[in-house]
């Protein structure tokens, strides 16, 4: 149980500083181009060239995709968090899948920077 004096946080970042946030999202929805063909990779005007963006990987050969899933899907920590009902526990829910990162001491970074594109 919590003292009485101890400070209470908000339930999520946003709700800190709403000012503040309702100024990003506007701002990321100023950013945002929509592709007018179907299939075209959506991306934010500030993106830099040099980013690396995965095309849908339904249109390679099986083998490819194979190939491609095996170098950046972490398949042993894949099926122990779904063994344990850590992940994809619920099947109406989208299947994740956890990513290898670089295990530099910078992995949180890598993480979040990998789970955004």
């Amino acid at each position: 149980m919590a003292k009485p004096d101890s400070p209470v946080l908000p339930r999520s970042i946003s709700s800190a500083d709403l000012t503040c946030t309702n100024r990003c999202r506007s701002y990321i929805l100023r950013d945002w181009v929509q592709q007018a063909p179907p299939g075209m990779t959506n991306y934010f005007n500030i993106t830099p060239s040099f980013t690396l963006t995965l095309p849908p990987l339904s249109q390679y050969p099986k083998e490819f995709q194979d190939f491609v899933f095996r170098r950046i899907i972490d398949f042993t920590t894949k099926e122990d968090l779904q063994a344990s009902k850590s992940l994809n526990w619920c099947p109406r829910t989208s299947h994740l899948v956890p990513l290898i990162t670089i295990g530099d001491g910078n992995c949180l970074l890598h993480a979040a920077s990998l789970g955004m594109w």
